[in-house]
C-alpha cells in the first residue's frame, strides 16, 4: 500500500515555465520509499485559465515520473469544459477574498496567492512556483503537526525593529499608489514583525483547519483587514495562526542570498528548496544565483524552446541599444562560459564576436 503525499501549487500562464522547472526538480530528488512503504506524489495544480498547451507541456515535463507521481489541474476561474474546476464555493471564497485587497496588493500579486487561505476546501504540502528543489521533499510530509495549523520557515531578510520593518513595507505602496491610510494597527504589525513567516513552502494540518473552522476566520479577516495588508495571504495567515505555527528550518525555504550564510544554512548540501522570492529570478536574469542549476532543469522540459525564443528576443533588444556601456554591462556576465547556457551558446557566440569587433573598431 502506497503512502500518498498530496502537493499543491498555484500558478497561471505567466508562471507555467517556472512551475514546470520547480515540479520537475521536486520529483527528480523525491524519494519513492519511506520505511519500506512506497510513496506516491499526487500533485494538484491550482490554475487560472491555464492554456491547454501549457497543460500538455507540464504533463510531458512530469511524464518521466509517472511511476510514482500524478498531476491534475483544477481551475479557480470561471468553470469551463477544458479543465476541471474547483468547487464553486471555494472559487467564490478566493474571488471574494481577493476583492478585499488594496490596489497595491492586487497589482503586485495575482488572485492565485489567496488559494492558501482555503486549502481545507481545496485539498498538506504547498509551495510557490518560483522555486527549485535540490533535495528530497518527502521528509517534510512526516513532520508532526499536532496542535499546529501549518509549518513554515521565517523570512530571513525582514528588519528586526518594528519601526524599520513598517517603514520598509510601506515605502513602495506609498511611492507607487499613494496609500497613506491603508495601514495595520501597531499591535497587528508587531505580530507580523515578530512572526514573519514566509509561506512559499507550507506543510498544512488540514484536519485542524477544518476542526477550528479556520477558513471562515480567514475570510472574515480579509474583510476586516484586506485593505491594510501588503503581503496579503502571508500577513493574514500570520495574524490568524501565529500562535499555532511550527517553525521549519530554512532548508525548506532558502533564498539564494542565504545559501552561503551558515547562521541560516549550516550545510548547503542539505538545502531542500530554493525560493526566488524577490530579486534574482533566473528566468529573468540568466546570471542570477543558482541560475545554472535552474536552467539545467529547464533543458529537461518541453518549455526550453519557448524560453529560448523569449531570451533571444531580449538579447536582440539589448543588441539594438545605442548605449554601448549598458550593452556591455548586460552582456559581460553572459560571456562567462560557466553561466552561458549550452542551448543558446552556439546561437549567441557569433553575435557576441561580431558585436565586440564592431564596438572595438568604432
Amino acid at each position: 500500500m502506497s503512502i500518498i503525499i498530496p502537493i499543491a501549487i498555484a500558478f497561471d500562464n505567466h508562471y507555467a515555465i517556472p512551475a514546470g522547472v520547480s515540479l520537475y526538480s521536486m520529483l527528480a530528488y523525491a524519494k519513492t520509499e519511506h520505511h519500506d512503504k512506497k510513496l506516491f506524489y499526487k500533485i494538484h495544480c491550482l490554475v487560472d485559465n491555464l492554456s491547454l498547451e501549457n497543460q500538455r507541456k507540464l504533463k510531458e515535463t512530469l511524464a518521466p515520473f509517472n511511476a510514482f507521481a500524478s498531476v491534475d489541474f483544477l481551475d479557480i476561474s470561471t468553470p469551463n469544459l477544458c479543465t476541471p474546476s474547483v468547487e464553486p464555493s471555494a472559487i467564490d471564497k478566493i474571488h471574494e477574498a481577493f476583492l478585499q485587497l488594496n490596489i497595491y496588493a492586487k497589482t503586485r500579486f495575482s488572485k492565485m496567492v489567496m488559494c492558501r487561505l482555503f486549502l481545507a476546501s481545496l485539498f498538506p504540502i504547498m509551495f510557490d512556483a518560483d522555486t527549485l528543489f535540490l533535495n528530497d521533499v518527502s521528509g517534510s510530509f512526516f513532520i508532526p503537526l499536532d496542535g499546529y495549523y501549518f509549518g513554515a520557515a521565517k523570512d530571513f531578510a525582514s528588519a528586526k525593529s518594528l519601526k524599520r520593518f513598517q517603514m520598509e513595507r510601506e515605502r513602495e505602496p506609498r511611492q507607487k499608489f499613494s496609500l497613506y491610510e491603508h495601514y495595520l494597527k501597531e499591535k497587528d504589525m508587531q505580530i507580523i514583525c515578530e512572526n514573519h513567516y514566509n509561506v512559499g513552502f507550507l506543510i498544512v494540518n488540514l484536519k485542524l483547519w477544518r476542526a477550528d473552522k479556520l477558513e471562515e476566520h480567514l475570510l472574515n479577516l480579509t474583510h476586516q483587514k484586506g485593505q491594510r495588508v501588503f503581503c496579503p495571504e502571508q500577513d493574514l495567515l500570520t495574524l490568524a495562526c501565529y500562535q499555532k505555527v511550527l517553525q521549519l528550518p530554512y532548508i525548506y525555504n532558502t533564498h539564494p542570498f542565504m545559501a552561503n550564510q551558515k547562521r541560516f544554512i549550516p550545510n548547503q548540501q542539505e538545502i531542500v528548496m530554493l525560493h526566488f522570492y524577490f530579486v534574482g529570478k533566473p528566468w529573468i536574469s540568466p546570471t542570477a544565483l543558482y541560475s545554472k542549476e535552474w536552467h539545467e532543469i529547464l533543458l529537461k522540459t518541453p518549455f526550453y524552446a519557448e524560453y529560448s525564443v523569449k531570451f533571444l528576443k531580449q538579447m536582440t533588444e539589448c543588441l539594438s541599444l545605442k548605449d554601448k556601456q549598458k550593452t556591455f554591462e548586460f552582456l559581460a556576465p553572459l560571456l562567462n562560459p560557466k553561466t552561458l547556457l549550452e542551448y543558446i551558446f552556439f546561437r549567441l557566440k557569433r553575435i557576441f564576436k561580431r558585436l565586440k569587433e564592431k564596438l572595438l573598431n568604432s
